[in-house]
């Protein structure tokens, strides 16, 4: 008989699909079940304890007779180094621009810098900004990207 008001969900993201498993295994543990009798149910439940209590006391038995450790060993630092004698080196980046492309996409920003000085200019701009919006701020985080590890 299913009930008169289903219980909603209404929790958003991972727990919502936790919730509608721990359903599913319900109905299907219910199902599975529902042919049984009280007397077996009851034999089940008590090897399934026993079962788990088992494991759990096997588990303890072996953490606290054990011989061996599974423990790291630490040693001392053997040598000190001073602060000042530190050399820190830093290794140059390989950079995925060539100069080549650099070029080109600068020619590119300059290109949509000079479409605002006309008016006919200034209608392709906005309609190039309002279908890559993002597209400028690429092209000048690229530019100052290079120039911060690229020396010229």
């Amino acid at each position: 008989m299913e009930p008169w008001f289903k219980k909603r969900i209404n929790s958003k993201g991972a727990n919502r699909y936790y919730e509608l498993l721990k359903q599913k295994w319900a109905r299907e543990m219910s199902r599975i079940t529902s042919g049984l009798s009280r007397e077996k149910l009851i034999v089940f439940l008590l090897v399934f304890t026993g079962l788990s209590s088992a494991s759990s006391l096997v588990i303890l038995y072996r953490g606290l007779v054990s011989d061996t450790s599974s423990v790291i060993s630490m040693d001392r630092i053997s040598e000190r180094i001073q602060p000042h004698e530190r050399v820190i080196k830093r290794e140059r980046k390989s950079f995925f621009i060539s100069p080549a492309e650099y070029k080109s996409i600068t020619g590119a920003r300059q290109y949509l810098d000079s479409l605002k000085a006309s008016a006919e200019g200034k209608t392709s701009y906005d309609s190039i900004m309002h279908r890559r919006p993002g597209l400028l701020d690429s092209l000048i985080f690229i530019e100052n990207y290079y120039k911060s590890n690229v020396k010229e």
